[in-house]
């Protein structure tokens, strides 16, 4: 059965329940200025570079919950970009109850070392790219997953991901960068451990890209 008929089905059958309706309507501003410099050996010269970015996030849930603690959510939100695009930000739906949800669409699963906003790595031209734990976690590639919660100081946050994207594929001898379309599934479990004074989280992920040569 395919993700749209059955969610269409979960959606009806929570429709005829008697239910609650709850609309949320939220927003948040970012901004982002960096400078960076760097030096071109081969092409004898400086390179100074001044970026401002930054976007308005709009997002709007809706959730109805049936006598029994049971719950079906959505999650729509866009942000508007400094330079004047658009993107579509989580784009979720959720069927569960206080101690187990899934969900399905693309949104931001639980983190496990999140750099900091003001840390910045600089990239060199032509060298082989590097992988952080975050591939899977975000909005890119789309996929389901459940959250588990065993008890107050420990939650399961599992997700499988898989979509049809474009890879970018990087020349190592002149930098230059081609967008190739592939297939991408990744897994990406995380146990979060909180007693109370500190977290401990347990997670891998992988991810597999395959273009489609």
């Amino acid at each position: 059965m395919k993700l749209r008929t059955l969610f269409a089905v979960l959606c009806a059958g929570f429709m005829a329940m008697p239910a609650y309706a709850e609309v949320k309507l939220s927003a948040n501003v970012e901004t982002n200025s960096t400078i960076s410099s760097s030096s071109l050996d081969d092409a004898g010269q400086d390179l100074v570079k001044f970026d401002n970015d930054g976007r308005v996030e709009t997002a709007l849930e809706a959730r109805t919950e049936n006598e029994n603690g049971f719950f079906f959510a959505g999650k729509g939100c866009f942000e508007i970009q400094v330079d004047g695009g658009y993107a579509a930000c989580d784009v979720t739906a959720s069927l569960g109850n206080s101690s187990f949800e899934f969900k399905v669409g693309h949104w931001e699963a639980e983190d496990m070392f999140p750099k900091g906003e003001d840390v910045y790595i600089a990239e060199v031209p032509g060298a082989v790219g590097r992988y952080e734990m975050n591939k899977v976690r975000g909005r890119t590639p789309n996929g389901m997953g459940v959250i588990v919660k065993f008890s107050d100081t420990m939650t399961l946050d599992a997700r499988l991901a898989f979509d049809t994207d474009n890879l970018t594929v990087v020349d190592t001898t002149d930098g230059s960068e081609t967008k190739v379309p592939s297939n991408n599934l990744g897994v990406r479990p995380v146990l979060v451990i909180n007693p109370g004074n500190f977290t401990i989280k347990l997670g891998g992920e992988y991810l597999l890209s395959s273009p489609q040569d």
